[in-house]
């Protein structure tokens, strides 16, 4: 999955719509057993810049790869 892509779930994980959340960790959920996932998440936190918009989504991405 490309490295947007999997940026753009992981903040929408942390939206505080319902309905959004709830679609954004069914899709994490999903993707967990993809060929290529952790290595897709540790890029994505490597990656990500040091803005203050980006530090919510390197921890929610954290937080997942912890729970593989």
């Amino acid at each position: 999955m490309a490295e947007d892509q999997l940026r753009q779930i992981f903040s929408q994980s942390l939206n505080p719509d319902a309905s959004s959340r709830n679609a954004a960790e069914s899709q994490l959920k999903s993707l967990r057993t993809a060929p290529g996932h952790a290595l897709s998440v540790l890029r994505l936190i490597s990656t990500a810049t040091d803005s203050p918009s980006d530090m919510p989504v390197r921890q929610a991405a954290s937080v997942h790869f912890k729970n593989l």
